[in-house]
């Protein structure tokens, strides 16, 4: 998810410095305004893929992991649980590695009680998720649309299916859908074993069950989401466990993407902080350090609830010459109304395949495009009041916006004015209250386009106390 720069971030270079005086007694000699825009932080996107390592030697996939390449596996662990605090003693382990052919995926689950380990499926193709049992999630294409879904029990029996993943990405409600395809079981291989104090499951999985390619591209992005199942001792009670972060229990686990092997191209998302209503525009980086040219379409998939709605697609399509290294702007538009919703970029090969690059975005835009804070209630006469404004709209938004802020007396008189265009979303509005009598006070915000159409009000109470009072 991304974070939002906090208030007390703001130590980006001044943009513009706009001074406007009100008007009280004589002139210059009232309450003023100050209105300082601030830079939008300028650094990239920090984002790095999970890269697979390469094996030269395949795999027997039995879950006793005496083969050598699982000495060079990726190690992802904990696991984060999902149906009770129980699993925290109950923890899991993931080793990934892949070749050009296959992902090599084994799970290392710790068990208090082996004997009590539920394992009521014994055919395969059957539902074994609600046994004791671990599932690999694939999504080759990166959209979500059609995720491979692998599992095995404990007793070694599999199943596959395919589910529609929107909810993990987009963060829509409701659990997957399940629809079974019973021809991919044949096509890759489990085996399960155990010791003392743990089961093994151990996967091989070949790119053409996935995919429908022989091979794996070179850098290639698949999303994989891993989920552990404990039925046994708890029984009907299922508790679960999945990598990367936590999940509801009925719903697919975090998927995330990882490169398998070194990738061709460098892919890096400048986007500025200013996330909000309409028309946003992201900069985004892309090399080649190869001595072919690649052809690409670089994407942004934007997508938010309720569920149902479709999805946008916003793409340009380039070549990117050997030892290129090019900038493009990709405008793409969000919501104008408050809500969650997601914003998925990548660089996808000719003909849709394969996936180089992905960054995933999920985005919280407020109910209301304005937020001004203050910890200012009660000032004495003459002391500086400061305020901090955030202003939530796209880039294309922003530039034809107007922000207006007023002082007003009880009676709704205007003691002091200023308003201007909005060079960034992020201000620091400062009122100098030399001149002004004592006294209740409202400062009114007030967020419009050029044309004059309000976008968001907001006001703030300040009480201003005479200095014999102190």
């Amino acid at each position: 998810m991304r974070k939002w720069c906090t208030w007390a971030s703001a130590t980006e270079a001044i943009i513009a410095v706009l001074l406007l005086h009100g008007s009280f007694g004589t002139a210059g000699a009232g309450p003023a305004f100050e209105v300082q825009f601030l830079a939008p932080r300028a650094e990239p996107e920090t984002y790095a893929n999970l890269i697979l390592p390469t094996v030269s030697a395949a795999p027997t996939p039995d879950g006793h992991l005496d083969d050598p390449c699982w000495q060079k596996a990726m190690v992802i662990e904990p696991f984060f649980p999902c149906g009770g605090p129980d699993l925290v003693a109950a923890q899991t382990q993931a080793l990934l590695c892949c070749d050009n052919a296959h992902l090599y995926v084994a799970l290392r689950c710790t068990e208090p009680s082996l004997e009590s380990l539920k394992t009521s499926h014994s055919r395969h193709g059957e539902e074994v998720f609600h046994d004791d049992s671990v599932a690999v999630f694939l999504d080759s294409a990166s959209m979500g649309v059609d995720v491979a879904h692998l599992a095995v029990n404990a007793r070694g029996v599999k199943y596959a299916g395919r589910c529609d993943g929107l909810g993990d990405i987009f963060g829509t409600a409701g659990p997957p859908r399940l629809f079974s395809r019973p021809d991919d079981a044949a096509a890759w291989r489990a085996g399960v074993a155990r010791d003392a104090t743990s089961w093994t499951a151990e996967f091989s999985i070949p790119a053409q069950a996935i995919t429908g390619r022989r091979e794996i591209l070179p850098g290639e992005i698949w999303r994989i989401g891993l989920r552990r199942q404990r039925a046994g001792a708890r029984w009907p009670k299922v508790t679960s466990a999945c990598a990367f972060a936590a999940a509801q229990p009925d719903m697919l686990p975090p998927m995330r993407p990882v490169q398998l092997g070194i990738g061709p191209i460098g892919f890096q998302v400048l986007a500025p902080d200013n996330w909000g209503w309409g028309d946003n525009e992201a900069v985004i980086r892309l090399t080649n350090p190869g001595a072919k040219a690649l052809s690409l379409s670089v994407q942004a998939v934007v997508a938010a609830p309720p569920a149902g709605e479709p999805a946008r697609l916003y793409s340009q399509r380039l070549d990117v010459a050997p030892g290129g290294d090019l900038k493009l702007r990709l405008p793409y538009h969000l919501p104008s109304r408050g809500g969650r919703c997601a914003v998925l970029f990548s660089a996808v090969g000719a003909g849709g395949q394969p996936v180089y690059a992905v960054q995933e975005h999920r985005v919280v835009l407020p109910t209301v495009p304005l937020a001004v804070q203050s910890t200012d209630t009660h000032m004495l006469l003459g002391e500086r009041w400061q305020a901090q404004v955030r202003i939530f709209l796209g880039v294309g938004e922003l530039k034809r916006a107007h922000l207006s802020v007023s002082m007003c007396d009880t009676h709704g008189a205007t003691m002091a004015h200023w308003e201007g265009p909005c060079p960034s979303e992020h201000a620091i509005v400062r009122l100098d209250t030399k001149g002004a009598p004592p006294g209740n006070y409202q400062l009114k915000f007030r967020l419009a386009k050029t044309q004059g159409e309000s976008l968001a009000e907001r006001s703030l109470n300040l009480r201003l106390v005479p200095r014999w009072r102190e």
